[in-house]
């Protein structure tokens, strides 16, 4: 199938160069992205009380999709068909509720192409002329099944992502809707229809993870839905617990807990899996920052050793260390490129705190120079095109972005201290800590500062991480571990 995105876009590369230690990756350059609208027409299928999954798995759907950025999802064409046609409100809904007013009201569609429409599409979209003219294309068509059995609740749903006037459908599939997945299910079309549509992984799928104070304010590793629903606390419950980092595959973390004798990184796995376990170093000094390579098999952390604090690299199962940083100063808060290839990192070595670059070796280490003053946490982007960071401005610290190979930092942060900047998995999102409403919450933001939105339940949450684009498996997961 060919996506559709690319043809609604401007796109320039640029490839970074080649030095040793450095990866290659390509830069993408976007100008007038415009998301691609989704007809989502009433789901085929009744309610049954206020119980229902359906609701739910409807709002939740059309939520993901708009948070996409890469699709609108429209459930009523009238305002659309206003804007473009000049045509009145009521007389758009005189056209969606009395199928005989078509032919009164606009040119009766043509129905030679009817035949090429789905059973399912023709139910949930009669009127597919309505659509069309306010200009969409593309519908969701779902379609859900009464119980398979008295009294289970657990229901057969169909669906397909088709053009509207008819033809093969992009994408379809089928699930179980039960009265606890219909969240699960709506996250799972979400990123199917994004993924068919625009020609790119969605992340209704993915996971963020936080540290929230908890009983006697030892802080714990949260982990929820990316929208902050389905959270859940792991590890034990005595202990402090902070700077999560996700492997691939979404099912382990990386963490920093602070026991009896002090910092250790250490991996947990997420429910369903358990909450189990490993210990991955234990050295003498302050362990900080831990950060999971893209294929999962490292993990770079800071470890003040005799004093100094370097960066060092040791494999997902544990094993020895491989040091990366020699400097007299102060080297830590590491992050991959999106190869694994480089890593950013934060130093003060030239006097002040700021971003530098290194191969995965350690050679070739470089100052990016992207603004003077205090510079932390820097982030690379699963796009490898920006470089989120954090700057102190104005008495304040902001979350800025930089190209990589150059170029004029961009603040997208306005309010309050705005912390630990971390990427969603397609990119063109950020998720921070910031005191704008008084006490540190976590919020989601796209990557040029809009549409900011407050994870609910996270008052004194810190240090929030997303989890990385998926894998086909977490290498550090044993096979009978995932069964």
């Amino acid at each position: 199938m060919k996506p559709l995105l690319p043809a609604l876009l401007c796109v320039g590369l640029s490839c970074a160069g080649t030095a040793a230690g450095e990866d290659v990756y390509l830069g993408l350059r976007r100008a007038g992205l415009q998301p691609i609208p989704v007809a989502i027409p009433p789901f085929s299928g009744e309610a049954e009380g206020t119980t229902d999954p359906i609701p739910t798995l409807r709002s939740v759907l059309i939520a993901d999709l708009e948070f996409s950025v890469l699709v609108e999802p429209v459930t009523d064409p009238s305002g659309r068909y206003r804007s473009r046609y000049s045509a009145t409100v009521d007389k758009l809904r005189g056209l969606l509720g009395r199928g005989e007013d078509v032919a009164e009201t606009v040119a009766r569609p043509d129905t030679s192409m009817w035949a090429e429409r789905s059973e399912l599409l023709r139910d949930t979209v009669p009127f597919p002329v309505v659509w069309e003219r306010a200009g969409v294309g593309i519908a969701l068509s779902v379609r859900i099944d009464p119980p398979t059995e008295a009294g289970s609740g657990r229901r057969s749903l169909g669906f397909e992502l088709s053009f509207i006037g008819g033809g093969p459908p992009l994408a379809q599939g089928g699930r179980v809707l039960g009265p606890d997945n219909a969240r699960a299910v709506a996250h799972e079309i979400a990123d199917e229809v994004v993924l068919a549509a625009a020609g790119e992984p969605g992340i209704a799928t993915s996971r963020i993870a936080y540290a929230l104070p908890g009983e006697g304010n030892a802080r714990r590793i949260v982990v929820a839905d990316y929208d902050g629903a389905q959270s859940v606390a792991i590890g034990c419950s005595d202990d402090e617990a902070l700077m999560p980092s996700f492997f691939p595959g979404r099912s382990r973390l990386a963490c920093i807990r602070y026991g009896e004798k002090g910092p250790d990184l250490v991996t947990y796995t997420i429910p369903p899996l358990g909450h189990a376990e490993t210990l991955l170093s234990a050295r003498p000094g302050l362990e900080s920052t831990p950060a999971v390579s893209p294929d999962g098999s490292e993990v770079a952390f800071t470890l003040n050793m005799k004093g100094n604090n370097d960066i060092y690299v040791i494999a997902s199962r544990g094993g020895d260390l491989r040091r990366l940083t020699f400097s007299p100063g102060i080297d830590t808060s590491p992050s991959w490129s999106p190869t694994g290839g480089q890593l950013v990192y934060t130093s003060d070595r030239s006097g002040t705190p700021s971003i530098y670059v290194m191969g995965r070796t350690g050679l070739a280490q470089r100052n990016l120079m992207v603004q003077p003053g205090y510079l932390d946490a820097a982030a690379w982007s699963p796009r490898g095109d920006r470089i989120a960071y954090v700057a102190r401005e104005g008495g304040r610290f902001h979350v800025f972005t930089i190209d990589p190979l150059g170029g004029a930092p961009r603040r997208i942060t306005d309010r309050g201290n705005n912390e630990s900047p971390c990427w969603s998995p397609d990119g063109l999102h950020l998720i921070i800590s910031s005191d704008r409403s008084g006490a540190s919450e976590i919020y989601t933001m796209r990557l040029d500062g809009s549409a900011v939105r407050r994870v609910a339940h996270t008052k004194g949450a810190i240090t929030p991480t997303w989890s990385p684009p998926p894998r086909n498996q977490d290498p550090t997961i044993r096979k009978e571990e995932t069964e």
